[in-house]
């Protein structure tokens, strides 16, 4: 669930829907930057990468901690990314299950 939750979300990124990946996200991820915000730092980070190539699951694992948030259900998703200008990337997808019992990604970083 949480693998296909983070491939979800991060296709809204590869297709350039970025404020479609804000609007998804979990509230602790919308209150820790601002949509515009998000936008030009997705801009800034991707968009010299070129198109997606290639995306593969590296690692899945579960905790009840996630440094500077509270006790709850978090998943990593560790993935290996190739771009079309640079291969060999890590992205991490974090997610959390949320007091609704949805799965939101509240953190993403590119390695």
């Amino acid at each position: 669930m949480v693998q296909s939750t983070a491939r979800q979300w991060l296709a809204l990124i590869d297709r350039g829907d970025v404020e479609a990946s804000w609007k998804q996200a979990g509230k602790k991820f919308q209150n820790a930057i601002g949509m515009q915000r998000w936008i030009d730092g997705m801009k800034q980070a991707r968009e010299p990468l070129g198109k997606l190539v290639q995306r593969a699951i590296v690692e899945t694992r579960f905790d009840k901690n996630f440094q500077g948030a509270p006790e709850g259900d978090y998943a990593f998703v560790v993935f290996r990314t190739s771009f079309e200008h640079e291969a060999g990337h890590g992205e991490t997808v974090t997610l959390e299950r949320e007091p609704d019992g949805v799965w939101r990604v509240i953190g993403y970083a590119i390695t």
